[in-house]
This record gives C-alpha cells, sequence and structure tokens, in this order.
C-alpha cells in the first residue's frame, strides 16, 4: 500500500488524479481484495495522463499483472522493469498520438518471462530487443502503426507460444526466413507493410488468417497454398498479376479477396475450392474473362462486363493439353498395334511351324 502512495507522491500527474485518502478508491487500478494484509495492486492503467516519466517505484508492485501506459509522453521506459516477473500483459500504445519520443524497448523487459501480451501500438520504436526470444509465454505481438520499425529480430521465432502477430502499417520488408519454427502461429496481420514476398517456411504455421492487403506483391506467394488449415486470405490491392493453378488446393479457405490487383486471367483450378467461399475479384481492370467453372461458385464477386469465358492464353493451353492427349491417345494406340501385330505374326509363326512339323511326320 505504501509502495502505491510513494508512486503518488513522486508523480504529480497522479497526485492530482488521486487525491481520495484510501488508495482503494483511486481510478486506474485493480487489487487483489484477498484480505487486507494481502492487498496487492494486480492491474495499473496509466493512460493519457501526460506522463513524460514512469515512476520507478512502480516496480515495487511485485504482483503486476497488466501495466498500460498509452497516451502519455514518455520518452523511455525504466530498465527495472524487468524486475516486474508477474507482467501478463504490457501496453505501450493503443492509438496514433501517443509516446512518440520513445524510440526502442529496453532490454530488461525480456525478463518479464510471464509476458503474455505486448501491446506497442503506433510507437516511434524503430527496432525490439534481440532477446526478444527469451519470452517463451508471448501469445499476442502488436506492433501494428510503428512505421519505424522495418525488421522483426530473428529471434522471434524463438516465442512458440505466439499465435498472433500484428505488423500492419509498418515498414517491415521481409520476415524471419524460419518463421514456420512458430507452429502455433494463428494469426499474421501484416496488411500495408512493405512485404513483397513470403518465406517457404511460413507453409509450417499453422495459419488460420493471412492479411497481406496493401502490400507490394506482384507474384501471389505460391507458398500460401501449402497451408493447409488456412481460412481467411486477404491479398487485395497488391499488384498481383496471376494466380497458380494450384491456388484451388487450399480446402479450408472461407474467404478470398484479390480485389485491386492486376490479374488479367483467373485459373480453372480456383474452381476446385467450395462453392461457399466468398471469392473478390472485383477492382481488376484487365479482367474480362473468367472460366465457366469459376463463375459457377456461389460467392464469387465480380466487376460487371466480366463474362463467362478464357483468356487467348487459357485457350491456347487447352488447345496444347487436347493436343498432347491425342497425342499420347495415338502413341498409346500405335504401341497396342504394335503389340498386336506382334502377337498375331507370333502366333502364326507358332502355327506354320506345327504344321511343318505334322508334313514331315507324314513324308516320314
Amino acid at each position: 500500500m505504501d509502495f502505491v502512495r510513494n508512486i503518488r507522491y513522486k508523480c504529480p500527474e497522479l497526485a492530482a488524479l488521486w487525491t481520495q485518502s484510501d488508495p482503494h478508491e483511486w481510478d486506474l487500478i485493480e487489487w487483489d481484495r484477498r484480505g487486507t494484509a494481502l492487498a496487492r495492486v494486480l492491474k495499473l492503467r496509466l493512460t493519457n495522463i501526460g506522463l513524460a516519466d514512469l515512476p520507478s517505484d512502480i516496480v515495487n508492485l511485485t504482483a503486476l499483472r497488466e501495466l498500460n501506459v498509452s497516451g502519455n509522453n514518455l520518452a523511455s521506459l525504466p530498465s527495472s522493469i524487468g524486475q516486474l516477473t508477474e507482467l501478463r500483459k504490457f501496453v505501450l500504445c493503443e492509438r496514433d498520438d501517443n509516446n512518440f519520443a520513445l524510440t526502442a524497448l529496453p532490454d530488461s523487459i525480456t525478463r518479464c518471462a510471464k509476458l503474455e501480451e505486448l501491446i506497442l501500438g503506433a510507437s516511434s520504436i524503430v527496432s525490439l530487443p534481440a532477446s526478444i526470444g527469451n519470452l517463451k509465454e508471448l501469445r499476442h505481438l502488436s506492433v501494428r502503426g510503428s512505421k519505424h520499425l522495418e525488421l522483426l529480430p530473428d529471434s522471434i521465432v524463438q516465442c512458440s507460444a505466439l499465435t498472433e502477430i500484428n505488423i500492419a502499417f509498418t515498414s517491415i520488408k521481409s520476415l524471419p526466413e524460419s518463421i514456420g519454427d512458430l507452429r502455433k502461429l494463428e494469426i499474421l496481420c501484416a496488411a500495408s507493410t512493405k512485404l513483397s514476398s513470403l518465406p517457404v517456411s511460413i507453409s509450417n504455421c499453422p495459419l488460420k488468417l493471412l492479411a497481406i492487403e496493401g502490400c507490394e506483391f506482384e507474384t501471389f506467394p505460391e507458398e500460401i497454398v501449402e497451408i493447409i488449415t488456412l481460412e481467411r486470405l486477404w491479398a487485395h490491392n497488391n499488384r498481383i498479376m496471376k494466380l497458380p493453378e494450384s491456388i484451388g488446393n487450399m480446402h479450408k479457405l472461407e474467404e478470398l479477396t484479390l480485389q485491386g490487383n492486376r490479374l488479367a486471367s483467373v485459373p480453372v483450378g480456383l474452381a476446385s475450392i467450395d462453392a461457399s467461399v466468398v471469392v473478390d475479384l472485383t477492382g481488376n481492370p484487365k479482367l474480362k474473362f473468367v472460366p465457366s467453372e469459376v463463375m459457377s461458385l456461389d460467392s464469387v464477386k465480380l466487376d460487371k462486363g466480366v463474362t463467362k469465358g478464357y483468356t487467348t492464353d487459357q485457350r491456347i493451353n487447352q488447345a496444347e493439353d487436347l493436343a498432347d492427349r491425342a497425342g499420347d491417345l495415338a502413341a498409346r494406340k500405335a504401341k497396342f498395334a504394335k503389340e498386336a501385330t506382334k502377337a498375331v505374326v507370333k502366333k502364326a509363326a507358332g502355327e506354320a511351324s506345327s504344321m511343318a512339323s505334322i508334313l514331315m511326320g507324314k513324308k516320314k
């Protein structure tokens, strides 16, 4: 209790806010009320109060599980924050208008070994601690809107409990090559980043949602097709010009957004996905024809004027396929005829030999 009072005395912003004599009546605090002797602070929400520095006495709140400092003017965090060993959730920013002066987290935060949620939001963070892999219990990492952040540390793949990563609206250009080591990752939001490709290993992640809309993809990442758990793929507003024939192999897909790309054709293989899948192909100006098999999908969305049919290239491919099949059939027929001729000749030779033997016997 005295620790909390000390925080108020040393922090004018809190002194103006916490005027009651009983700390249990103060806003922004959640207490563990299992008896007065055990009264401990579990959650501390120091939001939107103009803090320039985080009170150092906070580290004495050894039972603290959640700390939210969003909406302030913090330029740094104390290295002693690593002493909050019971911390489960830390929020630096919730919106886009605060803590712009803070550009890095202290490495010591990775000593908060029980941390499950790390929400950094639209801060001015330029890098994450290289030791972030020490956070073995981390389930949710969000740097959404941290536009100065260009990469994730390779050690992020050591955060084996991660189920959700949000890097949307950052300047990240690539993902760690071994991201496939995150065998619990179900949600990856990478909208409006600088990504133009994905690591091959991403197919090892059990993703259910992959959001790569508004990025810099020109080629559809075929690694995505190998993610057999994927239910929602948001890939709109890129510069994708072609889809792989194998896209129809995504049998658990429920939603596919491809609007606002540069598609000129759609593979027939797309028709192999479940007919109820929502497929949005609007906003692709060069797309004039869609195979009738794809048009038969229940929830396909197309611009007005797009008709059933095949592009010239698709017709050429179909003709080539037919020619190949015809050639194969002709080859099989020729082989069969050759084998049949050999059989007839062999049989005739056998019969002639038998007849010759009979005639020779009669002459004797």
